[in-house]
């Protein structure tokens, strides 16, 4: 053989070493997390439910779901998302006030408001695709770090059987490389019935079940559009989880009248959340002015036996709940069986008389048991195995996420991910 030729050989050698074979590609692990607002754990049991008792069966679960306080819809989901509770992400009820902005904010799906880092910003930093619907935060977003899809506005019409199709639309089109490996999405669920009919009303067990239908369809839209575009190695993780459970109410409270304050022109500003009142002292700059109002507020509401009232610094430090700008002055509690109401005109009022709402939340968890909720995980092709997880803190859902994608978790997030038993770390 020739010099000439065995060069040319040994060249050839060299090209077929460097190029990548297909045992070089790394398997893509990817993660689809759905919301379902208000499920309570007692509802697996009431109603029919085969599609999340299967998840219990074969998957991974929880049916202790530990809320950080208050358990609302906007804090829970914020909660989930960046790891860390209301005092450190600022958004302390499904509507709050902020002092230096002197503005209310309700519902207000804006990102800039948050104070911690949520998982579809934290997957993007570290060059994950996201794409996120519905959950509470996530309009709007911008900048370098915003996510690959996201919503302008919150489409309040929307049924879940919608906003499921949707997100399995954002699943099965992404062709794009690299591909979708985070998809974040919300429904409603039972939530919206559990407040008007009540958590043991046959309507919520209804809503329950019809739940499970829609979620057991969009798992088989989510498992065979992966299953068409998987290579060896490539794992699928589905996520399920709730933000709070519910209790039934039975008298409404209305907070402006047992604070005895005129229904218009109080430099004492209100801000309701279920059976959480916030007050706000901020506008009246004399000391003197400031300090008589505040010792008067505080007299006069505890009076009702019925009602905890704080000061912020007085609030328990286990709710994580003071917050310098967004929580009240003062802060009125309300027990499991009461809710706040500006509806009402007498100080208190039976729930059913007026016609509602007759379920709610937003109490402390480890007062009211009745606010843990669920979780459910389950992974593709090869399933978890059926692993009750006990109880934890959603705070660690964060942490949780960024593992199964193998990224690091928010610096300022709860660190510590759930031990998940056969989950492999990335």
């Amino acid at each position: 053989m020739s010099a000439a030729v065995g060069l040319m050989l040994w060249r050839l050698v060299l090209v077929v070493v460097a190029e990548p074979t297909i045992t070089d590609r790394v398997p893509v692990r990817s993660l689809v997390w759905i919301s379902v607002d208000g499920i309570r754990p007692d509802y697996l049991e009431r109603a029919a439910t085969p599609f999340l008792d299967g998840l219990q069966a074969e998957g991974a679960f929880t049916t202790a779901l530990m809320p950080l306080f208050p358990t609302l819809t906007f804090p829970s989901h914020v909660t989930q998302a960046t790891g860390v509770a209301a005092d450190r992400h600022g958004i302390t009820g499904n509507v709050f006030h902020d002092i230096g902005r002197n503005r209310t904010y309700g519902y207000a799906n804006l990102p800039w408001l948050l104070e911690a880092e949520p998982i579809w910003t934290t997957a993007t930093r570290q060059a994950v695709v996201t794409a996120v619907l519905d959950w509470p935060m996530s309009q709007r977003q911008a900048g370098r770090n915003a996510a690959y899809h996201f919503e302008e506005q919150f489409d309040r019409d929307l049924t879940d059987q919608q906003r499921l199709e949707r997100a399995a639309t954002v699943w099965r089109d992404h062709d794009d490389q690299p591909p979708l490996r985070l998809l974040m999405a919300w429904i409603i669920g039972p939530d919206g019935t559990g407040h008007a009919y009540g958590p043991d009303a046959p309507e919520t067990e209804r809503r329950m079940s019809a739940t499970d239908t829609l979620l057991a369809e969009f798992e088989q839209d989510l498992r065979t559009a992966w299953q068409k575009r998987r290579e060896p190695g490539d794992e699928l993780y589905l996520l399920i989880t709730s933000d709070h459970g519910m209790s039934q109410v039975h008298t409404l409270v209305n907070p402006r009248l047992c604070a005895g304050l005129p229904a218009r022109g109080s430099p004492v500003r209100r801000v309701s959340n279920a059976n959480i009142t916030h007050f706000f002292l901020n506008r009246i700059e004399d000391a003197e002015q400031h300090a008589a109002k505040r010792d008067t507020l505080l007299e006069r509401l505890r009076g009702y036996d019925f009602m905890d009232v704080y000061q912020r610094h007085e609030l328990p430090a286990i709710w994580q709940f003071r917050h310098s700008q967004r929580t009240g002055d003062i802060v009125a509690v309300l027990p499991r069986g009461y809710t706040f109401s500006n509806a009402i005109r007498k100080e208190t009022v039976a729930a059913a008389e007026h016609g509602g709402p007759l379920g709610m939340h937003g109490y402390c968890p480890h007062a009211n048991p009745e606010m843990v909720t669920v979780a459910f995980l389950q992974r593709y092709p090869d399933r978890l195995g059926g692993h009750d997880l006990g109880s934890f803190s959603m705070d660690r859902l964060h942490a949780t996420v960024a593992s199964i994608l193998g990224i690091e978790p928010s610096r300022e997030a709860q660190p510590k991910p759930i031990t998940i038993p056969g989950l492999k770390p990335r």
